[in-house]
């Protein structure tokens, strides 16, 4: 994993999270993830197993290599 950010809702009581990005290595190419967060309200591990657990699948059966074009990012 290159990096994970969040994005939150300014002003909000504590931080509440509206999105999250993250960018992986994954079989030779450079992976772009970004998805919605559920509700503040779900228990935070909840969240964070659905996050991964699309995240795995989305790299499993979305990534299809391009000829000659190995450095450009995959938008999953």
């Amino acid at each position: 994993m290159e990096s994970l950010t969040c994005e939150v809702v300014p002003g909000a009581e504590g931080n509440v999270v509206v999105a999250a990005t993250t960018v992986v290595f994954f079989r030779g190419r450079r992976c772009v993830f970004r998805r919605g967060i559920w509700p503040p309200s779900h228990p935070a591990a909840t969240r964070a197993a659905i996050y991964a657990s699309v995240l795995e699948e989305r790299l499993m059966t979305h990534v299809l290599p391009r000829l000659g074009d190995d450095a450009s990012p995959v938008d999953l």
